[in-house]
């Protein structure tokens, strides 16, 4: 005699080697024409829920629905799961979503491509974080020790604090000073802001450097000398001027001639002859002061 052999029918299995009878397909699960045992769906596919609402059990693969980008589905998926913030879903049918690469982040759900970590902040596990106060970092940077301190700053310790005066920092490396007798500002960032100090003239980078002021000039500081204004004067190696001789004036931008029965020895005052005395316009010392007609010198 002749044994007919059946395969189990769609939705339905056997297992066991002899069975006379298939058995019905495990609901939820995939049950293809001749299959030995139920499957879920495999990963990176979800089960169709309108399929398994009508009959209760998949009978095709085609009914295990792809994951779309964005998501992923685990094997016996009954639908997508949006990718955490941190990772993606850059193709179709994942099992699992992608970590970001160092240096790169994501801060939504169900993405399909990292950001590159911005300046000012470091990406290490897919998360962005900021670098701390007065630090900052170059694109894709991913760890903390890629802060730097920005420039006009140096680092001190684990803190970086501005720049002092005379000195200038390019950022995260200690401080430097300031060539020759040069000066800057708190906070400088290059030695391209390193200037002259007061009383000094010139460029501090020149072989020449720093020369002091001449007289007759004033050097506020930086690379300038100009010359004292009409009716003052200085002495060498000054950063102002001051009223000359025969001159006088709160401003030394503006000195006035001295006034008539007045001498001025140079500066701010102009002082009075002594009483009976006179003396002519411009004087500069009481020695200009002369009696009057019939009284005597009292200098």
């Amino acid at each position: 005699p002749y044994t007919t052999l059946f395969r189990s029918e769609k939705g339905k299995f056997t297992g066991t080697p002899g069975n006379t009878a298939c058995q019905p397909c495990t609901t939820g699960y995939l049950c293809v024409k001749g299959s030995s045992a139920p499957q879920p769906c495999p990963g990176g596919r979800h089960a169709n829920q309108t399929v398994l609402n009508i009959s209760g059990f998949l009978g095709s693969l085609d009914e295990c629905i792809i994951c779309p980008e964005g998501t992923s589905c685990s094997v016996g998926s009954n639908k997508p799961t949006r990718c955490l913030p941190g990772s993606i879903g850059p193709t179709p049918e994942m099992e699992t979503c992608d970590l970001c690469e160092l240096g790169k982040f994501q801060r939504e759900k169900g993405e399909t491509a990292c950001v590159t970590c911005t300046p000012g902040f470091y990406c290490p596990d897919g998360a962005k974080k900021q670098c701390p106060a007065k630090m900052t970092s170059q694109v894709g940077s991913t760890t903390l020790d890629d802060c730097r301190c920005v420039p006009g700053h140096y680092r001190n310790g684990k803190v970086c604090e501005v720049c002092p005066v005379a000195h200038y920092c390019v950022g995260d490396a200690d401080k430097a000073p300031c060539p020759g007798v040069s000066t800057s500002d708190k906070g400088a960032v290059s030695d391209a802001q390193c200037k002259c100090v007061a009383g000094q003239y010139g460029n501090p980078k020149d072989a020449t450097g720093c020369l002091p002021c001449e007289a007759g000039s004033f050097c506020p500081g930086g690379t300038d000398m100009t010359t004292c204004p009409a009716g003052s004067m200085s002495d060498a190696g000054m950063s102002e001027c001051r009223c000359a001789a025969g001159f006088y004036g709160s401003n030394w931008r503006n000195c006035r001639s001295c006034p008539a029965n007045k001498y001025c020895p140079g500066g701010r005052t102009a002082f009075s002859c002594p009483a009976n005395a006179k003396s002519p316009r411009g004087s500069t010392s009481v020695a200009d002061c002369l009696c009057v007609k019939d009284r005597k010198s009292v200098v």
